[in-house]
């Protein structure tokens, strides 16, 4: 059961992060005169290395390896207050909270994130932040499209948009 049950719990911690990070974000990053062609490739670049950073050694991910072992090895389980045996789903209960999944994700979410930004940082590029309008714009095109890709790189290469609205 707890192997069905913690991906379930992961998996929604996983999709509500995905939901909050769907809307328009408030800053990008850019390089004045960039190519499309570029800007893409960095972009990718950039990405991958925060993608496939190698977390496995940090805090968190020790935590959540600790969790992950409690909830499997069930049986040993038992209520360190009242050395009482408490039920699988109090067990699972308490690994998952002792954990703070939520927390632990976070931690490894600002560790990608200083990595994507140390990688466009080191290519040249700055970031800035978006106006109110530019925002409303990119909210009506759909993540993924070449429509939002050519939108958002006609923001970060102009540099006017960079020096104005550097953050």
């Amino acid at each position: 059961m707890s192997r069905v049950l913690v991906p379930l719990v992961l998996g929604a911690i996983l999709i509500s992060s995905a939901a909050d990070a769907a809307s328009a974000p408030r800053e990008s990053w850019g390089k004045a005169g960039v190519s499309l062609d570029r800007y893409r490739e960095d972009a990718v670049l950039c990405g991958r290395q925060a993608y496939y950073l190698d977390v496995s050694d940090t805090p968190a991910a020790k935590a959540l390896v600790r969790a992950s072992s409690q909830i499997e090895n069930l049986p040993s389980n038992i209520n360190e207050n009242n050395f009482q045996p408490v039920s699988g789903a109090e067990a699972i209960a308490m690994a998952v909270q002792g954990a703070r999944p939520e927390q632990r994700f976070r931690e490894i979410a600002a560790l990608q994130k200083s990595t994507l930004e140390n990688c466009l940082t080191s290519l040249g590029y700055v970031r800035f932040r978006l106006t109110e309008e530019q925002r409303d714009h990119l909210s009506k095109l759909r993540s993924g499209t070449p429509e939002r890709h050519a939108y958002l790189h006609s923001l970060a290469s102009d540099p006017k948009i960079l020096s104005t609205q550097h953050s």
